[in-house]
């Protein structure tokens, strides 16, 4: 999904399943944010306060990078960086499979560790409601936990390995926003040059609001898409999810015709899914910028050094995201 979904039907889903705009606002902004958090080298931050956990020290801190964008994405051939970005956050996989006795890869709708990802934010947001800090990193917590539980209905039959049979893709035929629209010649590329990864092969057509897909997949099987349904589907789930931390009583019935009304179209532009959301959810406050909690937690002096700011925000995020990361990568190993 893009940030139509993890941004704003997320952030929309919060405040109607009654959680205060600044509550809504953390979930959602790492929620969206899992998609753009591309910094992965280690940084020297001056100030830096005391260690949050085990990749800050001193000086030093060690981002988490939960994406890669642009020509990132080559380095999606290493093993290395597929199991440390996309497998942990965009693909969890089903797991183990009862019924035909061995482990899946491909990502299936709600697969159980996505469940389990939101009940541990659950658990450690129940348990320190009291601690500000502690209580705003389980909001991130869950916040990136949602987002990899939404991708379980978007990548769905999908996996962060390199393989034909999980990701292949044949003669595709792709409609969104009432368009035929042609396969992207990255997708293309890719698959010529051997790289069968998620849903690649695809481009961004899996995660667009309002589109439609019907291919052969590398299993020889004819894949019909239809990401409205998908995209709703996962609306409801999230909205029962986050109305069972609250208690608040279900308005889906109120709240899907407006709902409907944003899925209709998929938008190229942060201002156009702001106007979208805005004109159907008057009084939410929709202002994401991928840059504003990195520039809230750290900036540059005159001397074009890092420094700690006084706000950890940023930081609680990469501690959160590490911490997903190092579970899913412990229990799948």
């Amino acid at each position: 999904m893009n940030i139509g979904f993890h941004y704003y039907v997320t952030k929309t889903l919060a405040i109607k399943a009654g959680f205060s705009h600044k509550d809504a606002e953390l979930i959602a902004y790492a929620c969206q944010y899992v998609d753009d958090a591309t910094d992965h080298q280690v940084m020297v931050v001056k100030d830096m306060p005391e260690p949050l956990y085990e990749r800050m020290y001193e000086e030093y801190f060690d981002p988490t990078c939960t994406s890669h964008k642009g020509i990132g994405n080559i380095l999606y051939n290493f093993r290395n960086i597929r199991n440390k970005v996309l497998l942990p956050y965009h693909f969890i996989p089903e797991g183990w499979n009862k019924e035909r006795k061995k482990f899946n890869y491909l990502t299936i709708p709600e697969a159980p560790m996505s469940l389990d990802l939101i009940e541990l934010a659950l658990a450690e947001l129940q348990s320190n409601k009291k601690d500000s800090r502690i209580r705003d990193t389980a909001l991130i917590r869950l916040g990136i936990a949602l987002h990899s539980y939404e991708d379980t209905f978007a990548h769905q039959n999908f996996s962060a390995r390199n393989s034909l049979k999980d990701n292949g893709v044949t003669d595709p035929i792709i409609r969104s926003n009432n368009r035929r629209r042609t396969n992207p010649f990255v997708g293309r590329l890719t698959g010529f040059l051997g790289y069968h990864i998620g849903h690649g092969l695809l481009g961004t057509f899996p995660d667009r609001f309002n589109t439609e897909i019907t291919y052969i997949d590398g299993r020889k099987n004819r894949v019909y898409i239809n990401t409205k349904v998908r995209f709703r589907k996962a609306a409801r789930r999230v909205f029962d999810i986050l109305r069972a931390i609250t208690g608040t009583p279900d308005t889906w019935g109120k709240l899907l015709p407006q709902l409907n009304v944003c899925l209709e179209v998929n938008r190229s532009r942060r201002s156009d899914w702001k106007r979208a959301f805005s004109a159907q959810f008057k009084g939410t406050d929709y202002s994401y910028n991928p840059n504003q909690w990195k520039n809230i937690t750290i900036r540059r002096d005159r001397d074009g050094n890092y420094r700690f700011s006084g706000d950890p925000i940023w930081f609680l995020y990469h501690q959160a995201a590490y911490e997903q990361r190092v579970f899913v990568m412990a229990t799948l190993s």
